[in-house]
């Protein structure tokens, strides 16, 4: 079978986003009832993720969390086969104020993730302990 010899490139731009729950999440598989999807890729030909950004939406109180990723192969998240944990960054404490801007870029709160998702699958996203407001989490790509 010959490799593909053209160049391939986003057809349509996408923007996934959520809000992370203000529970935490201690699981590994993606199975909690807390996980948030973010992203479905096209049921066409896949999609790509660029980028990963964060930000707060209030203060975080005392807990300062991580935000875990999952990939999912499409299917039931509440099944830990169909999920593959990916990777997580940690969240710094953080008071937001009204009067000062709550930038996250100050603080490197981006993910470069260049990530290619087969048809259908799925990204999920989670932070790992109880804060007072979840995270705004927006995933920007395309389909295929």
């Amino acid at each position: 079978m010959a490799a593909n010899t053209n160049a391939v490139f986003l057809l349509t731009p996408k923007t996934g986003f959520t809000i992370t729950s203000t529970s935490a999440v201690t699981s590994f598989d993606g199975t909690d009832a807390n996980v948030k999807l973010l992203f479905t890729a096209s049921a066409t030909f896949g999609s790509k993720i660029e980028d990963v950004y964060w930000q707060y939406t209030g203060s975080t109180g005392a807990n300062s969390p991580n935000i875990r990723f999952w990939i999912n192969n499409g299917s039931t998240v509440a099944t830990a086969a169909n999920n593959s944990y990916l990777m997580e960054f940690n969240i710094p404490n953080v008071t937001v104020s009204q009067m000062a801007v709550n930038s996250p870029g100050s603080v490197g709160l981006m993910w470069r993730a260049n990530l290619i998702l087969p048809v259908s699958y799925r990204l999920y996203v989670a932070t790992t302990a109880a804060i007072t407001n979840g995270i705004a989490v927006t995933a920007v790509g395309g389909d295929y």
